[in-house]
Order: C-alpha cells, then sequence, then structure tokens
C-alpha cells in the first residue's frame, strides 16, 4: 500500500514538473514574440556561451533567456536553417572542421546553387588527421570567411519564437561581416 501512494505522488509530482516546465516554455515563447513584432525582426539576438564542441555541433546556453541547445553543423549547412547576417548577405556553410575541442567553420557568401565547393576555393588546406581546415586561399569570385569556435566563447545567436505549437529555433549569426 505504501509502495503504490508513493508511486502515486512521484507521478504527480512529475506531472507538476512538466506543467511547469511547459508554463515557462510558454511564457518564453509568447514574450519573445512580443519583442520580435515590436523591433519587427524575425527573432531575438542575444549572446550564448560555447559549452561543448562535439563533431556534430555545438552546445550553448544563453545567460540572458536560459535557453540552451545545440546548433547543427549539418542543420547549418542545408539551405533552409542557414544563419542570420547583420548586413542581409546570405552565407553558406561549406566545411567545418573539429580539432581539439574547437571547430572551425568555412562560409562563402550568397552561394550560387550551381557552383561547386571547388569553383568558390582555390586551395583548401586540411591537415593530415582530415579533421581541421589548416587554411584556405579563395578566387577572388566569392567571398570567404573562417571562424573558430572553442569551449566558453561567446556567440551571437538568434532566437526565432514559433507560438504554434510553441518552440524555439535557434540560428547562428554571422558576426560582424
Amino acid at each position: 500500500l505504501l509502495a503504490i501512494m508513493a508511486h502515486q505522488c512521484n507521478l504527480r509530482k512529475d506531472a507538476a514538473k512538466k506543467a511547469q516546465d511547459a508554463s515557462s516554455k510558454l511564457f518564453l515563447v509568447n514574450y519573445l514574440a512580443a519583442t520580435a513584432l515590436r523591433t519587427g525582426a524575425p527573432g531575438v539576438i542575444t549572446q550564448a556561451i560555447v559549452t561543448k564542441v562535439g563533431e556534430n555541433g555545438i552546445s550553448f546556453v544563453t545567460p540572458m533567456f536560459g535557453v540552451d541547445g545545440i546548433i547543427y553543423m549539418d542543420r547549418i549547412a542545408d539551405r533552409k536553417n542557414q544563419v542570420v547576417s547583420a548586413d542581409g548577405r546570405e552565407w553558406k556553410l561549406h566545411l567545418w572542421s573539429v580539432k581539439q575541442a574547437s571547430v572551425t567553420l568555412v562560409w562563402t557568401a550568397t552561394p550560387d546553387p550551381k557552383d561547386q565547393l571547388a569553383s568558390k576555393l582555390s586551395a583548401l588546406v586540411i591537415d593530415d588527421t582530415r579533421h581541421a581546415v589548416v587554411g584556405f586561399q579563395h578566387n577572388g569570385a566569392v567571398e570567404t570567411v573562417t571562424q573558430t569556435y572553442r569551449i566558453f566563447n561567446k556567440i551571437s545567436v538568434c532566437i526565432i519564437p514559433e507560438t504554434n505549437p510553441p518552440d524555439l529555433t535557434v540560428k547562428l549569426v554571422m558576426p560582424g561581416v
């Protein structure tokens, strides 16, 4: 009998915790949606701190809003999930590599889907392990930028609220390029 009562109490406690988390998320989504609407932007740009660098993405936490998550590199490379650019240009992720708890990203501006990476970069130097970019040269036709992120680096992210169903999408913001 005591075990049944304890189990029932645990179920109710878990349900209350889930309701509390859902309420907090709903409030945050509504707050961010109102803020984005007021500013006319698609989302809210804020600072995040890199907490982990993995083979597939960057884990982060935003101290201002308490949002944490992972920015997946393969999703950034997909045209549907491009980064937010302060200057309005389209940036496309072409290559990322992880080496010694850091990730290096290679971007090109305003990509043409007909072009291949080889036509945009004349020489891409990769180390012997084939997991790290040592350097690159570009042919001048397309602007290319590299970025390196390590644990505890500050990055800018754009939190985009989606109200139905309540959810948050986080995109990387290209820094002042």
